[in-house]
């Protein structure tokens, strides 16, 4: 069974592979002055719908805001950006253990100039509650078993 998926690792997956493909700092939504552009703010909004007593649906949006440098603010430029962008995510991306599949990107321009591009990036994927490995620690959940099968001719 694969581990379960805190926010705190999916964010860090994120922000390293924008980190790694535009070699800019990615920062999280406490930093609100004296950021160096270009740059990326990373922000994730995460739904959990239960499905059963040992599964859970979890809804995850990320928001990824690209502040460009001053003499990149042209529509080439974004545009360059956003195609890295599906390039490196559109196929999913790994997080620990596990895989996440994108089900859908889509890009804004946001601010008083629209001179910001916001993509965002929608994610389902199913979790664990973690009872199940509650009663693994517990020793509650049984072990292999075998079954023997006789067929009678008649």
């Amino acid at each position: 069974m694969a581990n379960r998926l805190s926010q705190v690792a999916i964010w860090r997956a994120v922000a390293k592979k924008l980190h790694d493909e535009y070699k800019c700092t990615v920062y999280s939504d406490e930093v609100l002055e004296e950021f160096t552009m270009p740059c990326f703010f990373v922000k994730l909004l995460m739904s959990s719908e239960m499905q059963t007593k040992n599964f859970i649906k979890r809804n995850v949006t990320i928001i990824a805001t690209y502040f460009p440098s001053n003499e990149d603010k042209d529509e080439e430029h974004y545009l360059t950006v956003f195609d890295k962008f599906l390039i490196l995510f559109q196929m999913g991306f790994p997080v620990g253990d596990r895989y996440l599949h994108v089900d859908d990107i889509q890009q804004d321009r946001v601010g008083e100039e629209d001179d910001i591009l916001q993509i965002t990036m929608d994610i389902t994927f199913m979790d664990t509650t973690g009872r199940i490995e509650k009663m693994k620690e517990e020793g509650i959940m049984m072990g292999d078993v075998s079954l023997t099968v006789e067929v009678e001719d008649k």
